[in-house]
């Protein structure tokens, strides 16, 4: 999936949006290239489940969606609303993935409220059924599907140059929680795991992986902003954890303790 691509399932109402469940070999989220379960109204955003058996690459920024929001935004300002509309839809859901100040768009998986409803989870896994190295994420979904079951596989997640997994709310809702059970290497370089509530609770994120590297301004951050309480960061690493220039941090903001 790769530049102005994104499977995307959303909500505007106050029902529940669907939820995106993706089973493959290999998912190179490239260049911008995103996966979004959003929620615009009161019902909450849907999960999102990926089940890969060998690698998952998540790296890089959309060139090209800053003249998109500016193309959009002169649209909005000229009153054509039906127009603007249609941008939408061929743009897909990626101005939804992006809280960055120069608007680009980085790839990733993304669980976004912008209203009322909470965001949704995401659940990145062994597509086999080889053991956990997650007890506590174990428990949150039993679904597997067997790709292959040679003994020397294994699920490596590489997330780099401003790739992003997160689950947001930004306003009145929950944030999602994040879980990535793999039987690999989790690598980061420049990459960033976050679970951010601006109101309400934030999501937990739990990380169980063979080793985990973490390099280049890295994070796996938990927040919460307002009165809601911030969700816990578990990490459980079988190996090696090797933590340079990079943080996990967990944030509850002192003006709603």
């Amino acid at each position: 999936i790769v530049g102005n691509s994104v499977v995307n399932a959303s909500t505007q109402s106050a029902e529940r949006g669907g939820n995106i469940r993706i089973v493959a070999k290999q998912i190179d989220l490239l260049d911008g290239g995103q996966l979004v379960a959003s929620s615009f109204g009161t019902g909450d955003a849907g999960s999102i489940v990926v089940l890969v058996s060998d690698r998952l690459l998540i790296a890089g920024e959309d060139a090209n969606f800053t003249e998109q929001v500016n193309n959009a935004q002169r649209i909005l300002e000229e009153g054509d609303i039906e127009n603007l509309r249609q941008v939408i839809n061929r743009q897909g859901s990626n101005g939804l993935a992006t809280d960055d100040p120069n608007n680009s768009a980085p790839s990733g998986i993304f669980t976004i409220s912008e209203e009322s409803g909470a965001a949704g989870s995401i659940i990145i896994r062994d597509a086999s059924s080889k053991p956990s190295n997650n007890n506590s994420a174990q428990s949150e979904t039993t679904n597997r599907v067997v790709v292959q079951d040679t003994v020397d596989d294994r699920l490596d997640v590489v997330i780099g140059d401003g790739g992003t997994i997160s689950a947001q709310a930004l306003r009145q809702g929950n944030a999602g929680s994040i879980i990535i059970d793999i039987s690999g290497a989790l690598e980061m370089a420049n990459g960033n795991i976050r679970s951010d509530a601006a109101e309400l609770d934030g999501g937990d994120i739990s990380v169980g992986a063979q080793t985990l590297q973490m390099a280049d301004r890295s994070s796996i951050n938990a927040r919460a902003s307002g009165r809601g309480d911030a969700g816990d960061i578990i990490v459980n690493i079988f190996d090696e954890l090797e933590i340079s220039d990079s943080d996990i941090h967990l944030y509850k903001s002192r003006d709603h303790y």
